[in-house]
């Protein structure tokens, strides 16, 4: 991940491209159809309101009674290039939404904090996560793209900030795995959602 500030500093030059509305539609619809629970995942982490959030979450108006997929749907999204997008992903983002950076960079704790392993979206790479109050609010949420198990194009993943690359490291065989920080460090993991418990 880059710098966020360096993020911020681009935000003027960015113009939304209503022509990326429907592919970013399309690509919700065709995650929903392909593997419904996963989408449901998704929305879970990054939603302030709910048990299972964890990283970065969304700001949501208040009194907001609705779910995250409606409030996708309703924002303007421009391309976004940025160096930790995978070659096969597309990145989007968009100024209508907003949140909470809830990510810490492993590095900068010390080494025997308590990291946990967990995979809460199956997908078969462990995601590090550790008990952390969110950071800095940022003004835009990213979307990324990628091949669908059909072939298609689907939505991978929604988040405040900017993104980041994903784990490489496999889900551990437990449920959930409690490491050291310095031992996530040592798989090759550099970032850690911030979570409550």
């Amino acid at each position: 991940m880059t710098n966020p500030k360096d993020d911020l500093d681009m935000l003027s030059n960015l113009t939304p491209d209503p022509a990326l509305t429907p592919r970013i539609h399309a690509a919700i619809d065709a995650t929903k159809a392909s593997d419904a629970t996963y989408w449901e995942r998704c929305q879970a982490q990054r939603d302030p309101r709910s048990p299972g959030a964890a990283g970065s979450v969304l700001s949501l108006r208040p009194g907001y009674a609705g779910d995250l997929e409606s409030l996708l749907r309703e924002c303007e999204w421009s391309a976004y290039d940025h160096p930790d997008v995978l070659p096969v992903a597309k990145a989007f983002r968009t100024f209508d939404l907003q949140g909470r950076m809830g990510l810490v960079a492993l590095a900068d704790l010390p080494a025997d904090t308590r990291v946990y392993l967990r995979d809460p979206k199956e997908t078969g790479k462990a995601e590090a996560c550790v008990v952390h109050a969110l950071g800095t609010q940022v003004p835009f949420v990213t979307a990324l793209l990628g091949p669908a198990k059909d072939g298609g194009e689907c939505l991978w993943t929604f988040h405040p900030g900017p993104p980041i690359m994903p784990s490489t490291v496999p889900t551990p065989p437990a449920s959930e795995a409690e490491i050291s920080a310095a031992q996530a460090l040592a798989l090759g993991l550099k970032w850690a959602k911030c979570v409550a418990t």
